[in-house]
């Protein structure tokens, strides 16, 4: 399964991105993409992650603990089918 996690980046700031790739490298959850999109005059106000993980529990609890902001969906994964 692919997880991926939307979050804001007040005032351009990347520190909550370093943060969750942070936190995923500590819980060894493999990043597959990062998108940092300048929406605003050429800074990023959001970035997309897209994570391999069956068990995203453990990164969500830390998130939510370090006060990074975030919305998810799980995506198909390479291999997985859609009717």
């Amino acid at each position: 399964m692919l997880l991926a996690a939307h979050g804001a980046l007040p005032m351009g700031d990347l520190t909550p991105l370093a943060q969750l790739l942070l936190l995923a490298s500590e819980l060894r959850i493999q990043v597959r993409s990062v998108i940092a999109a300048p929406l605003e005059a050429g800074i990023p106000l959001a970035a997309t992650v897209r994570l391999g993980t069956i068990h995203p529990a453990p990164l969500l609890v830390r998130l939510q603990e370090a006060h990074i902001h975030y919305t998810f969906a799980d995506l198909p994964g390479e291999g997985d089918s859609h009717v």
